[in-house]
């Protein structure tokens, strides 16, 4: 091959690769969208708590913007709520982006669903709403989540050990598990009332794990100290029994998030 023919193969072979290494024109292609995560993640006599994440995938060779994010909830198919997010990033080619949702539904509106929620004995609850992509139409996704109707647990006093008076008094409690689920009781924040002063008690270090329909006892002990004793010693002075209370919040962990249950309980000892 000459110098002549050997420089077109060479020029050739060129154009060729760099033909093959341009992209081609980007095609218009809506971004997919993906409910992958909706969970309730605390239950309160006043609210429940919930998380969504919504993925975005940009399907084309070429950034995407997106204006918004309208989403909302609704209980038995009656709206809760609707609400826009807007403070989104652009997503590379190919990329993709999550969007986390923390919300919440009052126990006031899950109730105007009472009728629907005790014929079906449990909460249903959808989540919804439209991702806005630049220079496509909406793009819609939804997910719906059923929680079976938690009760709280049934409380009641079990006895008490020792004397309020004493270097060792201890509160008995009896919890039963009302629930079709297993709920293990991560915490107490609990007090004693009496006459007015309230005192901590302190639950002992135990993991208490309830099955459906089951009962456990949880002691809660009282953290005495030589001020604190003399203080009810004062309190119950000229008496030979103690009206007292007991008072403070469980939380218990169930497959369905955290239920924090109030606790409300008068009883009395002998001193």
């Amino acid at each position: 091959m000459n110098t002549r023919h050997s420089s077109l193969f060479i020029s050739g072979l060129a154009l060729a690769l760099a033909s093959c290494g341009t992209p081609g024109p980007v095609v218009p292609t809506p971004p997919s969208v993906q409910v992958t995560q909706f969970d309730s993640l605390v239950i309160t006599p006043e609210v429940i708590k919930f998380q969504a994440k919504v993925l975005v995938k940009n399907r084309m060779g070429a950034g995407l913007e997106l204006q918004k994010i309208d989403y909302g909830a609704a209980v038995h198919d009656k709206q809760a709520f609707m609400e826009s997010f807007a403070q989104l990033y652009p997503i590379k080619p190919n990329g993709d982006e999550v969007v986390t949702f923390p919300f919440q539904i009052a126990m006031k509106d899950i109730a105007a669903s009472a009728v629907d929620i005790l014929a079906e004995d449990q909460i249903r609850v959808s989540f919804r709403g439209q991702v806005y992509p630049v220079g496509f139409a909406p793009v819609p996704f939804e997910m719906t989540k059923t929680i079976p109707l938690p009760k709280p647990p049934a409380i009641s006093l079990e006895g008490t050990k020792g004397s309020p008076i004493d270097r060792v008094f201890t509160v008995l409690l009896k919890v039963k598990n009302t629930n079709p689920f297993p709920l293990n009781i991560k915490s107490i924040d609990s007090y004693l009332e009496m006459n007015g002063t309230k005192y901590s008690l302190l639950r002992t270090q135990q993991s208490t794990q309830i099955q459906p329909s089951a009962a456990e006892t949880v002691a809660l002990q009282m953290e005495q100290s030589t001020t604190k004793t003399l203080s009810m010693i004062l309190n119950v002075a000229h008496s030979e029994t103690m009206q007292f209370a007991v008072g403070g919040e469980i939380s218990c962990q169930t497959p369905y998030g955290l239920i924090y249950v109030p606790l409300k309980i008068q009883a009395q000892t002998k001193l």
